[in-house]
């Protein structure tokens, strides 16, 4: 399930960091172990860029470039419906993301934030919540029930991964930081999410603006949709907006939340 058919071309290819993803690993570790199988003679492999292709199967090899400049037809990240439907808004954002790419060789800035991405990704998928990243940051969208609840739960994971990701992936750079803010709203999806138009995600994102680094504030209308235990790890901070926000910042950030 990992390979796609690269549009205009008989080639093969996996998205290692997708691999990654599904696995719950650091790409890095995806590439290890492509390494260790290709050393046994089960496999051989190529990257070109993120992607690599497996040869020695009746799989086609990738000539240079060719899933780069031919990817598959993006998927819509969630269904477009013309009714109003209740999601949960997960807004993250690099803090001093400029710093980072300047301090490190390209090669080791795009994986640290390639790891960075896939952790995001992999702690909203868990929960239900669809990631749309660019650059430095994102939205995550929850649908559904719970949909406050499971938001929430995916912020305190991105926040709480981040120790970890510095002390593996980040040795000699900044340390890496988040803001995360999140919010509930009732919207259509359109059949391009990023033409969504709701004050809910503007009040999102600007949240996430304000909040400290390594943080998640979060509205009072989603902090009353969520669990005594989870709502006892906010606390009220200053109104933003008009709205009454609260914040939960270490220690009640859980180094592995679950």
């Amino acid at each position: 399930s990992a390979f796609r058919e690269a549009a205009g071309s008989p080639a093969k290819y996996m998205d290692l960091r997708g691999v990654a993803l599904r696995a719950g690993i650091p790409a890095t570790e995806t590439v290890e172990l492509l390494n260790f199988m290709s050393a046994k003679g089960l496999i051989k492999w190529r990257a070109i860029g993120g992607i690599g292709s497996i040869t020695d199967l009746g799989i086609s090899t990738i000539e240079s470039g060719t899933a780069l400049r031919h990817p598959p037809p993006p998927q819509p990240p969630l269904p477009p419906h013309e009714d109003d439907r209740r999601y949960g808004i997960l807004f993250a954002d690099t803090v001093e993301h400029s710093q980072i790419v300047s301090a490190l060789p390209p090669p080791e800035s795009e994986r640290l934030l390639g790891a960075l991405r896939s952790r995001v990704e992999l702690e909203a998928s868990r929960r239900g919540g669809v990631l749309m990243w660019s650059g430095d940051g994102g939205m995550a969208l929850f649908p559904g029930p719970s949909s406050q609840a499971r938001s929430v739960e995916a912020a305190l994971g991105v926040v709480g991964i981040l120790a970890g990701l510095n002390a593996r992936e980040n040795a000699t750079g900044p340390e890496v930081r988040l803001r995360v803010a999140v919010h509930t709203g009732v919207f259509a999806m359109p059949q391009d999410p990023g033409n969504i138009h709701s004050p809910a995600i503007n009040l999102a994102a600007h949240l996430e603006e304000s909040a400290a680094p390594n943080t998640v504030a979060i509205t009072e209308e989603v902090r009353e949709a969520l669990t005594p235990e989870l709502a006892a790890r906010f606390r009220e901070c200053e109104p933003f907006e008009g709205n009454r926000v609260f914040s939960c910042g270490p220690p009640n950030v859980p180094t592995a939340f679950s």
